[in-house]
Formats: structure tokens, sequence, C-alpha cells
């Protein structure tokens, strides 16, 4: 069982919930909207985005002054409580502030570095099973820093580190980017530790959609409905400010196929 098909769901229940909201934008719907959201970032951590994106949209397109500033702040609301809570989680356990995990500095640093390719390696060779790679992550840090750490240091560390070839390689990183870009509007569905293509050899069933639903069929026709829809101008603002964020949240980091399910959805 993977959290990628609750991926999937969520993002499906929360362009639902949008809809309504937009329809009749009562407070309750945009509170609704914000815990859905919530979910989502629990449980793909590029969706935080939304924390960002939905608001700006909210305050800058949506309605009259003051239904603007309700609207938005019932939807930081409900997003905000459950991020909150798990934070709260994460400190007791932990004695880390992290809203939903403290990896994402070594995330960073797999997507930006010399030599990256844009998608997934691991920090040591060989060793890509999740235990490994935070220990990896620490252990490396602890070595260089020559001390230990906290995970919330151990990401830290990592994320100067990509930061540092960004800013003493602007043109290298760039074209990383535009890589990256590319890759996430790609027909590839990059492997996480599972291959749809694998699976499709052994499977009828999974072959058919392998092969003629993939996301280079999937993309062409969505964009071609977004294009079309032109009668409906906030719905289709917003869900084209979404693709853009959540391109930008991955490209920023490095592309596996599941990330952008959203996508998709949207």
């Amino acid at each position: 069982i993977h959290k990628a098909g609750l991926l999937l769901f969520l993002t499906a229940l929360f362009l639902d919930r949008i809809a309504a909201a937009l329809e009749r934008g009562s407070t309750r719907r945009w509170l609704l909207c914000g815990i859905v959201a919530g979910l989502l970032a629990l449980t793909q951590e590029n969706m935080l985005m939304l924390m960002v994106v939905i608001p700006a949209w909210i305050l800058l397109r949506a309605g009259s002054s003051p239904t603007r500033g309700r609207a938005a702040g019932a939807f930081l609301v409900g997003m905000g409580a459950l991020l909150t809570f798990v934070a709260a989680r994460n400190y007791s356990v932990g004695s880390v502030f992290a809203l939903t995990t403290s990896n994402a500095g070594q995330n960073f640093f797999i997507g930006n570095h010399p030599g990256a390719t844009g998608l997934y390696e691991s920090l040591s060779s060989g060793r890509q099973n999740p235990t490994q790679e935070l220990e990896d992550a620490t252990r490396l840090a602890e070595q260089a820093v020559g001390r230990t750490l906290t995970p919330a240091e151990v990401s830290s560390y990592w994320l100067r580190r990509g930061l540092e070839f960004a800013s003493e390689q602007p043109t290298a990183w760039a074209k990383l980017l535009v890589r990256k870009v590319l890759l996430v509007w790609n027909r590839f569905e990059a492997p996480d530790a599972d291959d749809l293509p694998t699976y499709a050899d052994w499977s009828g069933v999974l072959r058919i959609p392998a092969d003629l639903l993939h996301f280079g069929v999937l993309a062409p026709l969505g964009l071609a409905g977004w294009t079309l829809s032109r009668g409906r101008r906030e719905p289709r603002e917003l869900l084209g400010g979404l693709m853009i964020a959540l391109t930008a949240a991955i490209a920023l980091f490095f592309v596996f196929g599941r990330y952008r399910l959203p996508l998709a959805a949207m």
C-alpha cells in the first residue's frame, strides 16, 4: 500500500472542494479546503506550496476585500491546524521543529549538485533504503562538520551544499533546472521503489494504461481542456497557477513520477 494512491484521492478531493468554494465562497468551505490541503501536504511535502499559492490567489482575485481576507484566513487556519499538530508531535518526540519531515535539505542537495541528473541518486551508491538514506545523510554531514548534529542541522547542512552549487555555478544550475522541468512534463515515469513498466511486463491489465494512458497522453489532453475553458476565468487561472507552482516545487528538488500525480489529476 503506497501513499501515492492516497495522494491522487486527496488531490481530486481538494479540487472538488475548491470548486465548491468558488461556487459559494463561504468561510466554512474555505476552511475545509485548508484541511484537505493540510492532508495533501502531509502526504507529499511539496504540496506545502498550497499554503502560499491559494491564499495569494484568493487575496488577488476572489471577491471583495473583506471576503478575500476571511477566505484566505479560513484556508490558512484549516491547513495550519493539521500541520501545527504534526509539528508539535515532531518536536515532542524528536526535539525538532518540522511541519512534515526533516529531510528537505538532503532532498534539495540530491537534485542540486555538480553532476546531478534531475533524478534520484542516493548519497552513498547502492544505499537507497530509507533507513540507509537517513544514516548516510547524518553520517556524512557529521563527518564534514566534525560534531553530532540534530536532524534539523543535518537538513540545513545539505541545503547549504545545494545552495552553494546554485550560487557558485548559476549557469549549470539553470540548465539543470530546465532539464528537471522537462522531466516533469515528459512521458517518462521516473521510478521510485516501484516501476510501472516493470509491473506492466507481467500484467496485461497494467500494460494497456502503461502504453496508452501515460503522462505523454494525459498532459496534452489536460492542457487542451484547460486552454478551451476560457469562459470560466477563476478556475482556469487558479488551475494554471497550481500547475506552475507544482512544477516548480518538483523541479527545485528532483523528479519522481509519483511526485507529479497531482498534475495528472489537474
